[in-house]
């Protein structure tokens, strides 16, 4: 799986547990695993098509196999040509629900694909991407990107933990002294407005 996923833990960032890792040069084999394996969900003649080529020798490959009279040949450049069209992502749906399953819920992890670095988080069971993108710079309601599929279809938020204070718990502190209340502790989290603590003359 291309991707780099690194835990942040006191004193530094330590590397992914359960994911397969990454190399600078990767293989475009997406499931390639502990003990050289492929996963299952791959099929034979991707496994055949794809192996362990670089994404270079993968297109150098394909132009061959194209350019092959045999038949077996061309099926083959045919079949690594749709991987890389399907994969063209640097995520597959099988690596999404591989990510979403080994990330833990509010830790920070980096997330590596099509050559950027992006900061992660899981929020309530879904995946998070801190946008840094220059294009969103003067953009207020852009933080987090959404990431729920393969295919770029996600959503922007300024936020990925809800505000749950009431509108009237945002009121001016002084309009609130003149009405003889002040914010009291939080309960559960959240603000309270406390009305016990009326101001005497």
């Amino acid at each position: 799986m291309n991707v780099l996923l690194l835990r942040w833990k006191a004193g530094g960032f330590g590397r992914a547990w359960g994911l397969w890792g990454f190399s600078l040069s990767p293989p475009s084999s997406q499931g390639e695993g502990p003990g050289d394996s492929l996963s299952p969900w791959q099929s034979p003649e991707l496994v055949r098509a794809v192996g362990k080529l670089s994404y270079n020798q993968l297109v150098e490959k394909i132009i061959t196999c194209k350019q092959a009279s045999d038949s077996g040949l061309l099926s083959e450049g045919l079949v690594a040509e749709q991987f890389l069209e399907a994969t063209a992502s640097q995520l597959t749906v099988h690596g999404l629900c591989e990510l979403a399953a080994a990330v833990p819920e509010g830790e920070l992890s980096v997330f590596f694909r099509n050559n950027h670095f992006s900061t992660m988080i899981k929020h309530k069971g879904h995946l998070y991407l801190l946008v840094t993108d220059q294009g969103f710079l003067r953009e207020d309601g852009v933080v987090w990107e959404t990431l729920h599929s393969v295919d770029g279809d996600s959503c922007f938020c300024d936020t990925v933990v809800e505000d749950e204070r009431s509108d009237r718990e945002e009121t001016d502190n002084s309009e609130e002294e003149e009405e003889g209340t002040k914010n009291g502790p939080l309960s559960n989290g959240h603000p309270v407005l406390n009305n016990n603590h009326r101001k005497t003359d």
